[in-house]
């Protein structure tokens, strides 16, 4: 079994990537769904988050929009969180691993949104294959607006939506992020997406050709 781990900045395109080995077969770990679902209805991870951070809670389940605020804007924030997060995250991946393994899987994806500067804090994960999303700043800002903007309206069908405030969200996760220089030096390949998503196809073949 051959795992690959796809790493890239905000809203490179990493969730479209791994959409794509899916489609040749792959089977996916996505680390943000996993947390999305650890927020939503594990008790003891709301607990221990909602205790450090009370103004998280609400409504039984932590709300993902304060939390990103918190842990955004302060790392030292960002740091508790990690601790609490990364020890479970962790253990779903092995299990996810186990079982695609006894399964005679062939490809899995790993889609962790912070892979190299999780590793650097020590939070180790295991792949073959280092994939590396390639796409401009300005291209991932309107990306990321696009998505935000989205993500609030299917949550308040009347929402106030300032464009400022969405850019300032995105320049505190780029802060967090390390550069795409040090992610190429490390990486086995690279997809440009900056343009289509026929482009990204092409190039996640030519991947599966060469490690197959």
């Amino acid at each position: 079994m051959k795992i690959i781990a796809i790493t890239g900045g905000v809203a490179s395109g990493k969730n479209l990537v791994a959409k794509i080995f899916e489609k040749f077969g792959a089977k996916t770990f996505d680390a943000d769904d996993e947390v999305h679902k650890l927020l939503k209805s594990d008790l003891e991870t709301i607990n221990q988050i909602s205790k450090i951070f009370p103004q998280t809670k609400i409504n039984n389940q932590i709300s993902r929009e304060i939390l990103g605020k918190i842990v955004f804007e302060n790392k030292q924030n960002l740091k508790v969180l990690e601790q609490i997060i990364h020890p479970l995250i962790r253990q779903k991946y092995q299990d996810f691993i186990d079982y695609n393994q006894i399964n005679d899987q062939k490809i899995v994806i790993l889609n962790i949104p912070l892979l190299l500067e999780n590793q650097a804090q020590g939070f180790k994960y295991f792949y073959d294959y280092l994939v590396t999303i390639k796409c401009d700043k300005k291209t991932r800002k309107q990306r990321f607006i696009a998505r935000y903007k989205k993500h609030i309206l299917n949550n308040n069908p009347n929402p106030e939506i300032d464009d400022l405030q969405i850019e300032k969200r995105f320049e505190e996760i780029v802060k967090i992020q390390i550069d795409d220089e040090t992610r190429l030096a490390k990486s086995d390949f690279v997809i440009d997406n900056n343009s289509d998503a026929h482009f990204a196809e092409f190039q996640v073949k030519k991947i599966l050709n060469q490690i197959l």
